[in-house]
């Protein structure tokens, strides 16, 4: 398979898990969290979990192919790698967490 192509199925993967990511905590959130504070609630996937479930990993993959994650993966160092993916998912999250607040 051409190294090339490997760029774009790391970003479909992570959309995938991104997405699978999002269900877990949705659900965890709906069965654990929710009935602490409001009481017994039913399990439904809502337009917004469906919204969610599109924008968020849109969202994570779009930043990663901004900064170039997708671009030569078998050329770059794994230390830097490491560094820019953990300084980007910060960031990424407290944008994330103003736009939904």
């Amino acid at each position: 398979m051409n190294k090339s192509r490997f760029g774009w199925i790391f970003a479909l993967l992570d959309f995938i898990t991104t997405g699978a990511a999002w269900t877990l905590f949705y659900v965890y959130r709906k069965r654990y969290l929710e009935p602490q504070v409001f009481g017994d609630i039913p399990l439904e996937f809502t337009e917004r979990y469906f919204l969610g479930v599109l924008a968020i990993p849109f969202f994570w993959v779009l930043i990663y192919l901004l900064i170039g994650s997708y671009k030569r993966i078998y050329r770059r160092s794994r230390l830097s790698d490491l560094v820019n993916t953990l300084i980007i998912t910060f960031l990424g999250s407290v944008v994330i967490f103003f736009m939904l607040v």
